[in-house]
C-alpha cells in the first residue's frame, strides 16, 4: 500500500512536469464599451473599460504582456475613425472615455471600445449605437422699419431664443431685388457675440426712392436663423436746386417756403422776386429771404407782414463756384457819412465788367436795413449798393449772389414805359418762366421794391410801390 501511494505521488510530479512545459495563448485584454454620455447634435462622451484577464501561469501572462494601445472605433456608415487615447494601464479595470464633436446632427453612428497588449492580443467591446441630437435655431421677429430717409433706415430685431447651436452673428439683411433677402446679399451687422433681446440696425447707403426688403437673422453652426421679411421705401432724392411760386396764404411776417431741399439747409443760396402774375397782388416793400429754426422764408426785410396771397419766384441751388453768399464788413463795406456800398470779392466777377449776375438779400436777426439795392461795377470790382442813398449796409449783412451767363441786361427807356413798367427787351415770352430781376446801375436810382408780370404775352418789370418806373433805369433779369 505505501508503495502504491508513492507511485501515485510520483505520477502527478511527472504530471505537473508536463503542464510546466505545456505550450500557453496570450490572453487580450476584456474589454467592454459602456453606455455614451453627453449625446448633443455635433457629439456625445464616448465610455469604456478595460480589465486585464486572469491568467492560467506566469508564462501566459508574460507571453500576453500589458497594454500597448486603448481608444475608440467611431463607425459612420463606411467610415471608421479611430481615436487612441493611452498606451498603459494605471489600474485595472480602467475606466476611459473621449468626447466627440463636430459630428452631424440627428445622424446615426455606431462606437467601440478597444485595446491591444504586447503579446499581439487585441479586443474590442460592443457596437454600441448612438444618434447624435437635432439642432434648434433662434427664434427672432422683424420689426417696422423706422427712420426711413433717402439713402438710411432702421430695422429692429426681437431674438427670444438663441437655439442650441453656437451663435456667431447677428444683424439684419436686405435687398432690393432678392425676396426675401439672405446674409449673401446687404448685411448691417448687430454684434458678433448674440444674445437675447430687442436690438435694432441702421441700413446705409440705400439708393433713393427705392422699396427694399429686410429682415433678421442670427447665423449658428446649425444654420441661419431669419425673422419675417419687412418692406420700406427710401424717400426721393433731396433736390439740391429748385424753381417754383411761392405764395402766401394769409398775411404774415415770415412766409415759410415748403421744399425739401431747402429745409435744414441753411448755406442753399436762393433767388427771390415777386410775381404779379396770377395774384395781382402788390408787395411794396423791400423782400429777403430769411433763416430760422430749419426753414427758409420769404420776408420783408423792415419786419412788417408780408401781403395776403402774394406771389414770389423762387430758385435755389447749393452753394458752388457761380453761386456763393457774399457778408458786408467793416472792411469790404463803405464807411463814409453815407455808407451804402459793400464790394463784392470773387474770381468770376473781380475785373470783369461784363459779369452776369442776380442777388437776393439774407436778412439775419440783426440786419434789417431795409433798403432796395442794386449792382454796379467800379473800378475793376463789382459792388451791391443800397438805392436808398443814405440808408447804411450794416456790416453782418448777407446777399446770395448767382453768376449766371444766361443773365442779360434790359433796361427801361422812354419809349418802353408804360406807368409804373416797361417791357422787357430782348421780348422774353415764354409764359411758364420763372424770372429774376436785379437793379443795375446806369447812374439812375429806383428806390422801389421790383416785381415781374406777364402782360399781354409778354414779362415785364414793374415797381411795386406803383411808382413812375425811372427812364434809362437798367436791370439784370435771369429767366428759368
Amino acid at each position: 500500500m505505501k508503495i502504491h501511494t508513492q507511485l501515485l505521488a510520483l505520477l502527478l510530479l511527472l504530471l505537473q512536469g508536463c503542464n510546466l512545459f505545456a505550450p500557453v495563448d496570450p490572453l487580450p485584454p476584456i474589454v467592454a464599451t459602456d453606455a455614451p454620455t453627453g449625446v448633443f447634435p455635433t457629439g456625445f462622451v464616448a465610455r469604456g473599460t478595460i480589465t486585464v484577464p486572469s491568467f492560467k501561469n506566469n508564462r501566459q501572462e508574460k507571453k500576453s504582456g500589458g497594454v500597448v494601445e486603448y481608444g475608440f472605433i467611431l463607425t459612420n456608415g463606411s467610415s471608421r475613425d479611430t481615436v487612441k487615447k493611452g498606451s498603459s494601464l494605471s489600474s485595472s479595470p480602467l475606466s476611459f472615455e473621449h468626447n466627440y464633436n463636430g459630428l452631424v446632427s440627428n445622424r446615426k453612428y455606431s462606437v467601440q471600445a478597444y485595446a491591444k497588449n504586447e503579446g499581439g492580443g487585441s479586443a474590442a467591446g460592443a457596437d454600441t449605437e448612438v444618434t447624435t441630437g437635432s439642432f434648434t435655431l433662434p427664434t427672432l421677429t422683424t420689426g417696422s422699419p423706422t427712420g426711413v430717409g433717402t439713402s438710411a433706415a432702421t430695422v429692429a430685431i426681437s431674438i427670444s431664443s438663441l437655439g442650441n447651436a453656437p451663435a456667431s452673428q447677428s444683424g439684419v439683411c436686405y435687398s432690393a431685388s432678392v425676396v426675401p433677402p439672405t446674409t449673401a446679399q446687404s448685411r448691417a451687422i448687430i454684434s458678433n457675440s448674440p444674445g437675447t433681446g430687442n436690438f435694432s440696425a441702421t441700413l446705409t447707403s440705400l439708393a433713393a426712392n427705392t422699396k427694399y426688403y429686410a429682415r433678421g437673422y442670427v447665423i449658428t453652426g446649425a444654420g441661419v436663423a431669419y425673422g419675417n421679411t419687412v418692406e420700406l421705401t427710401t424717400g426721393a432724392p433731396i433736390p439740391t436746386s429748385g424753381i417754383f411760386i411761392h405764395k402766401v396764404g394769409a398775411a404774415t411776417t415770415a412766409s415759410n417756403l415748403n421744399d425739401r431741399g431747402l429745409d435744414s439747409n441753411p448755406t442753399a443760396i436762393i433767388m427771390l422776386t415777386a410775381n404779379f402774375e396770377g395774384s395781382s397782388v402788390y408787395s411794396p416793400v423791400p423782400l429777403a429771404v430769411n433763416y430760422s429754426s430749419g426753414r427758409w422764408s420769404v420776408v420783408n426785410q423792415d419786419g412788417t407782414a408780408l401781403p395776403a396771397n402774394a406771389n414770389y419766384n423762387i430758385y435755389y441751388t447749393v452753394p458752388g463756384p457761380r453761386a456763393y453768399r457774399h457778408t458786408a464788413t467793416t472792411t469790404n463795406t463803405y464807411l463814409g457819412t453815407s455808407v451804402y456800398t459793400t464790394t463784392l470779392d470773387h474770381p468770376l466777377l473781380n475785373d470783369k465788367p461784363n459779369a452776369r449776375m442776380v442777388a437776393t438779400k439774407v436778412r439775419g436777426t440783426s440786419t434789417a436795413n431795409s433798403s432796395s439795392f442794386g449792382l454796379f461795377y467800379s473800378d475793376g470790382r463789382w459792388r451791391i449798393y443800397h438805392q436808398t442813398v443814405g440808408r447804411l449796409i450794416a456790416p453782418g449783412t448777407e446777399f446770395n449772389i448767382i453768376i449766371d451767363d444766361r443773365v442779360f441786361s434790359t433796361q427801361a427807356t422812354a419809349a418802353n414805359i408804360s406807368s409804373n413798367f416797361f417791357n422787357i427787351t430782348p421780348i422774353l415770352a415764354t409764359a411758364n418762366s420763372r424770372v429774376f430781376v436785379s437793379n443795375l446801375w446806369s447812374n439812375v436810382y429806383n428806390t422801389s421794391e421790383l416785381g415781374v408780370w406777364l402782360n399781354s404775352g409778354r414779362w415785364s418789370i414793374f415797381n411795386q410801390t406803383r411808382t413812375a418806373m425811372p427812364a434809362n433805369s437798367s436791370y439784370f433779369v435771369l429767366a428759368l
